[in-house]
């Protein structure tokens, strides 16, 4: 499969490619929370009620392929927000303020996750850490543990929803499908198995992203979009 990544000096412009879709032709876009809003209002500019194209979050695609409720990473957030506000007399470096360290928090513990290291390891990681440190790793554990309580009742965030996602491919129409990856601004692992079960089963994958030719852009995401293709032996080809 030949896969085109075009790059778009902004996410109006962005927008304005997704309302080239074909009409009539089954179409999927991925893109992330921020995005979908403005994904939606640009394909129904083009193509009306358009009951072919289909513009979703890795999180609302999988809606119900996990039989739990399925957090967005804003949602991961906000439950972060909470564990640090209500244990905020026992936070020795995050405590002030919670709700400002929630974004932090949350990028560290999936980071954590991802990295299959536990709040018992944190623990344990203490020995031989310094003061600061070992305050911090305290925290860390704290909240981690409770957010893994708050997940155990029943809620999977972003990171583990994403391990369904290629079973949910499979049987959640992308065969044949035209499938866009639109506006990501970086790709986890489990995403990238996501993008490889799209190579394998739609009938076009294509990427679009914010960025250019110009040194402003870094392109990080584009680049990422392209190693994972190259690497389940796609073709790629760039378009500015």
């Amino acid at each position: 499969m030949k896969v085109k990544i075009f790059a778009a000096p902004s996410v109006t412009e962005l927008a304005a490619h997704l309302s080239r879709l074909p009409r009539g032709e089954k179409n999927i876009v991925f893109c992330e929370d921020r995005l979908t809003l403005e994904a939606e209002r640009a394909v129904a500019g083009a193509q009306g009620v358009a009951f072919d194209t289909k513009v979703v979050t890795f999180a609302r695609f999988l809606r119900g392929a996990c039989g739990k409720k399925a957090l967005s990473k804003q949602g991961s957030v906000l439950v972060i927000g909470s564990i640090a506000a209500k244990y905020a007399d026992m936070l020795k470096c995050f405590g002030k303020n919670p709700a400002g360290c929630a974004g932090r928090l949350y990028e560290t513990v999936a980071q954590l996750r991802s990295a299959l290291v536990t709040p018992e390891m944190l623990e344990a990681a203490k020995e031989g850490a310094d003061r600061i440190l070992a305050e911090k790793l305290d925290d860390i554990a704290l909240v981690y543990r409770e957010y893994l309580r708050f997940l155990d009742g029943g809620y999977v965030d972003e990171s583990g929803v994403l391990s369904f996602l290629p079973a949910a491919m499979e049987s959640g129409g992308v065969a044949g499908a035209n499938v866009v990856f639109a506006g990501f601004t970086s790709f986890t692992r489990q995403a990238a198995e996501g993008i490889r079960a799209a190579l394998r089963l739609a009938g076009i994958v294509s990427g679009v992203f914010v960025g250019g030719g110009e040194d402003i852009y870094t392109n990080e995401a584009a680049d990422a979009f392209e190693k994972y293709c190259r690497a389940a032996g796609a073709e790629c080809e760039r378009v500015f």
